[in-house]
């Protein structure tokens, strides 16, 4: 019964990773069929998205978090507050990445070539 349950509740996101692995092995088998060159510069930009990546999803877990005590404790008032934060730390690093990568963008393409 509990075996049950725990499969129901974690097979989507098991599924969903899943996919998503096969994806990426997919995407990497198909660059590597053009040219060594090509899979150098995907490997590295996606080295960086999954750096972004990271930072975003450290923060929709904290953001989960809170709002679930929120809730928990029944402090709905905080729940408005905490997601206006949290969008206006992803703007404030969107603003940080955006002006970086305009700012040195040939330091960076001649980083990759």
């Amino acid at each position: 019964l509990i075996l049950l349950e725990s499969l129901r509740v974690g097979f989507p996101a098991g599924l969903g990773l899943t996919v998503e692995v096969l994806s990426h092995l997919i995407f990497f088998k198909l660059i590597s069929l053009t040219s060594p060159e090509n899979l150098t510069i995907v490997s590295l930009v996606q080295s960086l998205l999954f750096l972004v990546g990271f930072l975003y999803e450290g923060l929709s877990k904290g953001v989960t978090t809170l709002c679930a005590n929120f809730m928990g404790g029944g402090q709905y008032q905080y729940i408005g507050k905490t997601l206006r934060s949290a969008a206006m730390l992803q703007l404030a690093f969107f603003i940080a990445a955006c002006s970086l990568f305009v700012l040195y963008s040939k330091s960076i393409i001649d980083i990759f070539m």
